[in-house]
């Protein structure tokens, strides 16, 4: 979301660069009632740790709008490219362009669509629909470039933007197993990253450098693994699951500190750390 008054402010370079998008699959006729399982923040460490618009995406976008955001959403999760075609993409443009470009641009949400917001300069991505309520996930919403997550009045946008929606049961980064939920033990800033301590995965000799996991790399839920929506007050006693899109890899397993099976895992923000798991699967979804 951007401030009108800070649009203005900004040269018409600026502009030009804080909207590209991207999407895939293919488009639906749409639904009154469409869910999927609500991602949870993927946006990408290279962009969502410096300070807001200070560097630009890939997308020639300022990093932690809500256009870089729904930009990176469309591309990792629907395979789908914007064409820029020499058009200005700040957010409140998005609808218009689509339009020109021949996509639908109507009041019927659908999951993958773009929640579009003209006078308030906002997109979102749909990733729910429920009768006259429509959840959406989006950057910048308060103006301070975090993930957010809530429910909309279907008719509280300016139109959803049909590139090329995902239909209604897109496929979950882990649709075998329900994720975990762990306990945040403990809260520090180290390295000026904020991370967690879990005592579960790490019960003995711990330590922040080997052992302490990113905030970046985890989804805040309640004690039934649902996302909630404040996603940005990390604190000791918050439950989580790890963001299955920034655990990268597990290593193998070795014996070690009070004789338990520890692995290398590699998150995207965390990097390399020791934890108490055997595999992956076990790691989100506590199944070995």
């Amino acid at each position: 979301m951007k401030k009108f008054s800070k649009v203005l402010a900004t040269s018409l370079l600026l502009l030009t660069f804080i909207g590209v998008s991207v999407l895939g699959v293919t488009p639906i006729s749409p639904s009154i009632e469409a869910s999927a399982a609500v991602i949870g923040d993927d946006y990408p460490a290279k962009w969502k740790n410096p300070a807001l618009d200070s560097v630009v995406d890939s997308w020639g976008m300022y990093n932690r709008e809500c256009t870089s955001f729904v930009a990176n959403r469309l591309s990792v999760v629907n395979k789908f490219n914007i064409n820029r075609g020499g058009m200005n993409w700040n957010a409140n443009m998005w609808g218009t362009n689509a339009r020109n470009q021949g996509y639908r641009v109507d009041m019927n949400p659908a999951v993958g669509s773009v929640a579009w917001w003209n006078g308030k300069f906002h997109v979102a991505w749909v990733a729910e629909v429920s009768g006259d309520q429509v959840k959406v996930e989006e950057y910048n919403y308060d103006y301070t470039g975090h993930y957010h997550v809530r429910w909309v009045p279907k008719n509280s946008v300016d139109g959803y933007i049909h590139f090329k929606d995902l239909g209604n049961t897109p496929t979950p980064p882990n649709p075998s197993n329900k994720l975990k939920v762990y306990k945040i033990d403990e809260v520090q800033k180290v390295n000026g990253i904020l991370q967690v301590r879990c005592n579960e995965l790490v019960p003995v000799a711990f330590n922040w450098t080997q052992n302490g996991i990113a905030a970046a790399d985890i989804d805040l839920t309640d004690s039934s693994g649902k996302l909630l929506t404040d996603q940005n007050t990390v604190v000791k006693g918050k439950l989580f699951v790890f963001n299955v899109n920034r655990v990268n890899s597990v290593g193998s397993t070795i014996t070690a500190d009070g004789g338990y099976q520890w692995s290398k895992v590699n998150l995207t923000t965390s990097g390399t750390i020791w934890l108490k798991t055997t595999s992956k699967n076990e790691l989100l979804t506590g199944v070995k």
